[in-house]
């Protein structure tokens, strides 16, 4: 009777094979629970009598006969049997199955009728049932016997238990939540945030972050250009992807089936805000993924390689170990942060000129403006300066770059006692970092904090820059001392303040007309090239004049040519050029003997390179 049928049905379920055979032999009686029991009992009371009654004959009837039966029958038919079947109750019973069928047979005429009338009167038995939280009971009860690992009995724990929780219990709150801007353009900027949310399905809103319209997939940018900065709609649009909504009370196993019927795997939490006398409003309080419900039935979160959290509760940061795309997707003009052509003109201007750092002794012209070619443009909003706490220099804390102010204006605060002052565009910090950079002094330590206080575009340019551009400086220095006619056509936008006249030399043989040696023809330089003007204030005018005359030509090595305009030796006709520098009263310093074509075109320093 130890035996309950649900017992024997588990056992024929999940039993060994002989455990299954044993289960099978006794559930055939076991079944029969009523007639089982009133058999074994008048089995029970008939041996009693019977061992009662032949001790009174052998010891007499007094007190020996019911001490002896007494002890004969705790010994011997209670305490030794249920010892025994307790702990092998299957085998046992399996054994003498054979024995129980005999006196459900001998006692049938009896105790069958009355197992009819306790079946009338108590039911059908049904066995031992065991709820939710006695099964999880259950298990944490017998965790150290029954072989089950830590992990296991989380995992049954959370299935158990997740039909109970409901949407608002694992779902992430909205001020967590990454969304973009129905009317955001999938520019690089963009889809850079999109990667580093780490995210693969992002809620758009339309006007306020409380009214979802449709849900993107990180998938759907896979025919995305960023360099047509498509709009966030228009993508929205072709997809047509539909949006889940779910209240906050939703039961977590109706919200998995819709997931698991093909919805979208993420749901808007809302949650219905009465205010008032007013109709009842939906309000967002969150979103719910099926990641979040599977994390809620294994009872642990799942971290993948692109969480930038560990947990949606706490919001712990994870340390991963990301490839920053940064530098390969800043490299789109559109993206990085850029001068125009006049801004650079102007801050060209400015530093060969003001500046003792840029001068033309340090820094030769061509190579400051190939300097602000690169990559040294920065520009901050005020969302990111509040939210970084962006500051570039800071009171005694070592610095290693010079700040020109383009755009917008910074905050100084300089002396201890912290005398604050706002500094606008083309004031400069930082040129002692330079310095001392170049003479290997050692850091530069600022006496001020300087911070931006409004949106600003800056040109930082770092020592390491600096020291590239004074390198390369001495180096064309050195070439150009070697070599005079390389200096005239490769540093071509130095300022030059003496008349160059006649043919232009070359290193080894200068021949006029044809020559022998075998080099890159090139159209000979106008008899005159004038450049007039002050360095220290001046504009530039650059001509370019198509020079057309067949008869003057010379030629120079291959070397001093550009890569470009040489083709797997040939020669290559390169049309020089009159240049004329412009003073700032716009008149002309030098008048030029040489006659224009009517159809010149002027052109900015910037618009041609060096050969």
């Amino acid at each position: 009777m130890s035996l309950d049928p649900t017992t024997l049905k588990l056992v024929m379920e999940s039993g060994s094979g002989r455990q299954k055979i044993y289960a099978k032999l006794i559930y055939r009686v076991r079944r029969y629970g009523n007639y089982l029991l009133c058999t074994l009992l008048l089995g029970n009371v008939l041996v009693n009598n019977t061992l009662t009654i032949l001790l009174d004959s052998v010891l007499g009837s007094g007190l020996y006969a019911v001490i002896a039966s007494t002890v004969a029958i705790v010994i011997f038919g209670e305490i030794v049997p249920q010892a025994i079947c307790s702990r092998h109750a299957l085998t046992i019973g399996a054994y003498t199955i054979w024995l129980t069928y005999i006196f459900m047979a001998l006692t049938f005429p009896l105790s069958f009728p009355i197992s009819l009338i306790l079946h009338f009167i108590l039911g059908k038995e049904i066995g031992a049932v065991y709820t939710r939280n006695e099964l999880l009971g259950l298990l944490k009860v017998t965790e150290d016997h029954h072989g089950i690992g830590k992990d296991e009995v989380q995992i049954i724990s959370g299935a158990l238990k997740f039909k109970e929780k409901t949407a608002e219990d694992v779902m992430t709150n909205f001020e967590y939540v990454y969304c973009l801007d129905i009317q955001s353009v999938l520019d690089f900027r963009t889809i850079r945030e999109i990667y580093d949310s780490g995210f693969s399905r992002i809620p758009v809103y339309e006007e306020t972050k409380s009214n979802i319209v449709g849900v993107l997939y990180a998938k759907d940018l896979a025919f995305v250009d960023p360099d047509d900065e498509m709009p966030l709609k228009q993508v929205l649009n072709f997809y047509n992807r539909e949006l889940t909504s779910v209240y906050n009370d939703t039961k977590l196993d109706e919200l998995l089936e819709q997931f698991a019927g093909g919805q979208c795997h993420l749901a808007v939490v809302n949650i219905v805000v009465q205010e008032g006398s007013g109709d009842p409003q939906l309000q967002v309080v969150g979103v719910v993924t099926l990641e979040d419900i599977v994390e809620e039935i294994l009872q642990l979160e799942i971290v993948d390689e692109t969480d930038r959290i560990m947990d949606n509760r706490s919001q712990k940061p994870r340390q991963r170990n990301q490839v920053d795309v940064g530098g390969f997707m800043g490299d789109s003009p559109r993206d990085r942060p850029h001068m125009s052509s006049q801004q650079r003109l102007a801050v060209y201007q400015f530093l060969s000129s003001s500046v003792e750092a840029f001068k033309s002794g340090k820094i030769l012209p061509g190579i400051l403006r190939r300097l602000l070619l690169q990559d040294v443009v920065r520009q901050y909003t005020q969302e990111e300066i509040q939210a970084r706490n962006v500051t570039l220099y800071r009171i005694n804390i070592p610095t290693s770059s010079f700040t020109l102010v383009l755009e917008g204006h910074v905050e100084v605060e300089v002396g201890k006692e912290g005398m604050k002052f706002e500094a606008g565009p083309f004031h400069h910090f930082g040129v002692q970092a330079l310095e001392l950079a170049d003479s290997g002094s050692g850091d530069y330590v600022p006496d001020f904090t300087v911070r931006p206080v409004s949106d600003c575009v800056l040109l930082m340019i770092s020592c390491n820059q600096y020291l590239d551009a004074r390198k390369a400086t001495k180096f064309q220095k050195t070439k150009d001392q070697e070599s005079p006619a390389a200096s005239l056509f490769s540093n071509h936008t130095s300022p030059l303040s003496s008349r160059v006249e006649g043919s232009v030399s070359a290193p080894g043989k200068l021949v006029n007309g044809r020559a022998s040696r075998s080099g890159t023809s090139v159209k000979s330089v106008p008899k005159r090239l004038r450049m007039g003007g002050r360095q220290s204030d001046r504009e530039e005018s650059h001509r370019l004049l198509l020079e057309e005359d067949e008869e003057d030509e010379q030629v120079l090595p291959s070397a001093l040519m550009s890569p470009s305009s040489s083709d797997g030796g040939s020669s290559a006709r390169v049309t020089v050029v009159e240049v004329e520098m412009y003073g700032v009263d716009g008149g002309r310093a030098e008048d030029s003997s040489t006659e224009p074509l009517p159809d010149e075109t002027p052109h900015s320093a910037a618009d041609y390179t060096p050969l």
